[in-house]
């Protein structure tokens, strides 16, 4: 008599042979950040903790931010953030010369359901990913551009985004 048995399982770890990568859809086009300008993990010792990021092109800007009361080790829990006190997703066109300008801002600010949602996929000590997306309305026109009314911004992603980690102290 012969047995044979067959095991496989899951590993929801980062694939760190992946690059780092911050993309999404903005307005239905294909978009990449070609540039992180910061990332960072800071960490308020008996308060919370707060990752965020600004990433960007020519075209685009995007800054994303979540907090997290509660926890301060450094990384974040692997969950969905959906309230506009616990995330942050803002959108800036490019002027040229590292120059930006916003003229969406994301629905809560018209007094609407918030409806920006962040995903903490993975998040160890050194990097961390996870997925975006929300809703953005014209709130004037400062570039001079034809731009929408709305802007949606769906699909997006950042992928094993290293970050620093910067703690304090409550006096």
């Amino acid at each position: 008599m012969c047995f044979f048995i067959a095991c496989s399982g899951s590993d929801d770890s980062p694939n760190l042979e992946e690059e780092t990568l911050i993309s999404a859809n903005i307005g239905g086009v294909a978009w990449e950040a070609t540039t992180i300008a910061e990332a960072n993990v800071l960490v308020i010792t008996e308060e919370g903790q707060r990752f965020g990021f600004e990433a960007y092109d020519e075209e685009y800007k995007i800054k994303l931010a979540v907090y997290e009361l509660d926890s301060v080790d450094g990384t974040l829990t692997e969950q969905t953030y959906s309230d506009d006190i616990n995330t942050a997703l803002l959108f800036y066109y490019g002027m040229g010369n590292d120059s930006f300008v916003s003229e969406h801002q994301p629905n809560q600010d018209f007094g609407l359901e918030n409806n920006i949602v962040i995903d903490i996929t993975s998040s160890t000590p050194e990097m961390i990913s996870g997925t975006f997306s929300g809703t953005f309305y014209k709130k004037g026109d400062l570039t001079g551009m034809d731009t929408p009314e709305i802007v949606e911004i769906t699909n997006g992603i950042f992928r094993n985004v290293p970050f620093e980690l910067h703690e304090f102290s409550q006096p």
